[in-house]
């Protein structure tokens, strides 16, 4: 049905607003065939979802890498914290790693 209507369109005798109508739909149909060989070639399936998703992806992987990389950026503090001794047993297994665990006057 769309197709006949197009191809009556097409005639000699289509108003402007027939042909202007004829345009958006052609261009519509480019612009989609150029979002799927877009598509195709990222070979990524959430690139059709536009910029907002591929951003936040990117976002997300720069932080998870940031804070792997802070990450091991503090390794070696905290193996110094922990190799004090002015928590032996008590409150928490965390304040072994913490400055405190240095002592008093040790430095």
């Amino acid at each position: 049905m769309k197709e006949s209507f197009l191809e009556g369109l097409n005639s000699a005798h289509a108003t402007r607003e027939q042909k202007r109508l004829i345009m958006m739909l052609n261009k519509r149909k480019e612009k989609e065939a150029q979002l799927q060989k877009d598509t195709a070639e990222s070979g990524d399936p959430y690139f059709r979802y536009g910029f907002g998703l591929i951003a936040y992806r990117n976002s997300l992987f720069n932080l998870c890498l940031a804070f792997a990389v802070f990450s091991l950026l503090a390794w070696p503090m905290a193996s110094t914290y922990a190799s004090g001794s002015a928590w032996k047993e008590g409150f928490s297994n965390y304040g072994k790693y913490s400055i405190g665990n240095l002592g008093y006057n040790t430095v």
